[in-house]
């Protein structure tokens, strides 16, 4: 009996968490002729043939020990890119904050999101306010990468640029 409970336990897991938001994304992928999968490839053909346009035009960062980020102090990031025809929203920024362990083997803690502020002729500018919450060895860096809310997970486009 423990084991019929725990099996049906698990396979209903499996239809809430997978199975059944799978079907549900099928069913929006195949209505109206395909209408949602066709604008997703229409959306990754312009952004892959946009993508090697993008310039880094401006980034604001801690660039000495003494402007390093501080236990309870903002600091603020900025980043300017052009973008070309490229939206805006269509591009995400994130601050990667990671640790190194003795190997030497890096291992990302937390993603801080930045804020898109303002943007006119191509260009972008992106904000993210940090307040550190924990003390340590930090190595942070930004990555940038193609976004859409039709796609399921960021892994669905390979692009990303490190800065």
């Amino acid at each position: 009996m423990a084991s019929n409970f725990t099996t049906n336990r698990m396979l209903n897991d499996y239809l809430d968490k997978y199975y059944m938001p799978l079907y549900q994304r099928t069913l929006k992928l195949n209505a109206d002729d395909c209408a949602v999968a066709r604008e997703i490839a229409f959306w990754k053909k312009n952004i892959r043939h946009s993508w090697q346009h993008i310039e880094i035009k401006d980034y604001v960062r801690p660039t000495d020990a003494n402007d390093q980020p501080m236990l309870g102090k903002e600091r603020t990031f900025e980043v300017e890119l052009f973008l070309g025809d490229i939206n805006p929203n269509d591009i995400g920024v994130e601050l990667v904050w990671a640790e190194q362990d003795r190997k030497g083997v890096y291992h990302v803690r937390k993603c801080f999101t930045f804020d898109y502020e303002s943007g006119s002729g191509g260009t972008a500018r992106y904000v993210c306010h940090l307040i550190p919450t924990a003390t340590g060895v930090y190595y942070l860096t930004v990555r940038v990468f193609a976004k859409n809310d039709l796609l399921p997970h960021r892994q669905d486009l390979e692009l990303v640029r490190w800065l």
